[in-house]
């Protein structure tokens, strides 16, 4: 069974790993969830490694940028990312800012977004309001003196170019879900020093070309592990939601196409979440 076979390869790793990007908002309600994160884990315990050692949650949905809903930021090794992702920057407003800058007050807090640009399908119709909201929000990026995460799909000129205007070249950046080859992944790579790329359990996929090869070529030193929970459920695995435990099928596969151990992808990736969010 494969829930077995995870957790014994994991195990043998030993080494910690955390999943930089999750959305456990959406994971309690797709699953129907009501109850503590510890709750949460123990529910599903078989689908969490031994070396599991926590998430950065993020909240990208304006319904539920309330103070209340932040309860799970007293939970043990959960951190929180809060920022309006492109998509809904429609419902951009005052009310929603404040509730943000509420929240970035607590200590657990560890980053801005995701935030973004996001042309897919219909959305280039929203360009104008989408780079507004994403000026606005890496400028309070830079007031609160976080990092950023940011959501980039079919927008890599305009995205950068913004970035580029408003954020020190130096200032600590996390692209999420990157989903191009390593040519397009060494212009971010080189934009920003300071910015690392994380890829999901798509890596795992056959056909998944473009991010076979950042596996193969990308610098450790810039590489963050992530799920984006719930979605992208890693290829050996039977079930149709995936949860944070899975960011280490991205760390095996990374180490499969690089021909290294996993755990010197796993070493480089904890050195990363640290140099990155502090944790």
């Amino acid at each position: 069974m494969w829930k077995i076979r995870f957790r014994d390869r994991s195990k043998i790793y030993q080494v910690p790993f955390i999943d930089s990007h999750c959305h456990i908002d959406l994971l309690y309600e797709r699953l129907n969830f009501n109850g503590t994160y510890k709750e949460f884990l123990q529910r599903f315990s078989d689908c969490y490694p031994s070396n599991f050692a926590g998430c950065i949650a993020i909240f990208c949905y304006p319904r539920n940028f309330e103070l209340s809903e932040y309860l799970l930021a007293e939970e043990e090794n959960v951190w929180i990312s809060i920022g309006c992702h492109p998509k809904n920057a429609i419902q951009y407003n005052e009310m929603v800012e404040d509730n943000m800058l509420k929240i970035f007050k607590h200590p657990k807090v560890v980053a801005v977004g995701e935030i973004g640009l996001d042309y897919y399908g219909n959305q280039k119709q929203f360009e104008s309001i989408q780079k507004s909201v994403f000026k606005r929000q890496l400028k309070i990026g830079l007031e609160v003196k976080k990092p950023i995460v940011i959501h980039c799909r079919d927008a890599e000129d305009d995205c950068l170019q913004i970035m580029e205007e408003i954020i020190p070249r130096n200032y600590k950046i996390q692209c999420h879900c990157f989903s191009g080859n390593y040519s397009q992944a060494k212009r971010w790579l080189s934009a920003f020093p300071n910015l690392y790329l994380g890829l999901t359990p798509v890596v795992t996929f056959n056909g998944a070309h473009a991010a076979h090869d950042v596996a193969r070529n990308i610098p450790l030193n810039r590489l963050l592990l992530e799920t984006d929970s719930p979605y992208f459920v890693p290829k050996p695995v039977k079930q149709v939601i995936s949860l944070p435990g899975f960011a280490l099928t991205v760390a095996e596969e990374v180490a499969h196409r690089r021909g290294i151990s996993v755990q010197e992808v796993l070493r480089h990736c904890r050195d990363n979440m640290t140099s990155l969010f502090g944790i």
